[in-house]
């Protein structure tokens, strides 16, 4: 059985025919890379080792309240409901802005989004009352 080479790029025989051109491509985007390490906080953080064991005990003594424990039980349950509790399908239940009404969606997008200012940006996409759980749609498969 033959296997079949994909066709390369215009830009790919760009390239190669002029490696000075590429070089030049490979420096410009050097600038524009994202830089990886710690953010503000943690820089901050790491320079005030007491400021971050204050933050700590803070966290530890909020995370023990009633309030948070039957908030973080109310999410488990919905998403054992769900079906996504440890499957590893990478899915949340997470809040709308009501706070009021949970939906499916990617753990990278829940998680992320709340990092600046902690105040959300998802807008209620049901119209059910309660927590109940909105499975997103399936797009339709194509007929071949």
């Amino acid at each position: 059985m033959a296997t079949i080479k994909k066709k390369p790029s215009k830009s790919t025989l760009y390239y190669r025919k002029n490696p000075e051109a590429h070089a030049k491509k490979l420096e410009y985007a050097k600038g524009y890379r994202k830089k990886k390490g710690p953010g503000e906080t943690m820089r901050f953080y790491r320079e005030h080792p007491e400021a971050y064991k204050k933050k700590l005990e803070y966290s530890r003594e909020y995370n023990k309240s009633a309030e948070q424990r039957a908030y973080r039980s109310a999410l488990n349950k919905a998403n054992r409901a769900a079906g996504t509790y440890g499957n590893g399908d990478g899915l949340d239940v997470s809040h709308t802005t009501s706070k009021k009404k949970l939906v499916l969606e990617p753990q990278s997008i829940n998680r992320a989004r709340n990092g600046s200012g902690g105040k959300s940006t998802k807008l209620a996409t049901s119209k059910t009352k309660g927590m109940k759980v909105v499975k997103p749609k399936k797009p339709a498969r194509r007929k071949t």
